[in-house]
């Protein structure tokens, strides 16, 4: 299908989010993103990748895209 992981349909994929903007930023933009949960599973690892251009974590980004990240916070209860 061209992608590396299927996150619609992978068996492996307990929760999901997603957050895509065409926005451009001058500064800092809060968010939240709360997870998908797809069964009643608890999940072991979380993973976290981010991209500055669409497809970017697949090596196949705009070139000159810049993206900062800071201050992560995972809450889980």
């Amino acid at each position: 299908t061209g992608h590396f992981v299927d996150f619609e349909h992978d068996p492996h994929i307990i929760a999901y989010a997603n957050l895509q903007s065409d926005e451009a930023t001058d500064g800092y933009v809060e968010f939240t993103l709360p997870l998908e949960y797809r069964s009643g599973r608890t999940p072991k690892y979380a993973v976290i990748a981010c991209a500055a251009s669409y497809l970017g974590d697949y090596f196949t980004g705009g070139v000159g895209s810049l993206m900062y990240v800071d201050e992560f916070e995972f809450i889980y209860e």
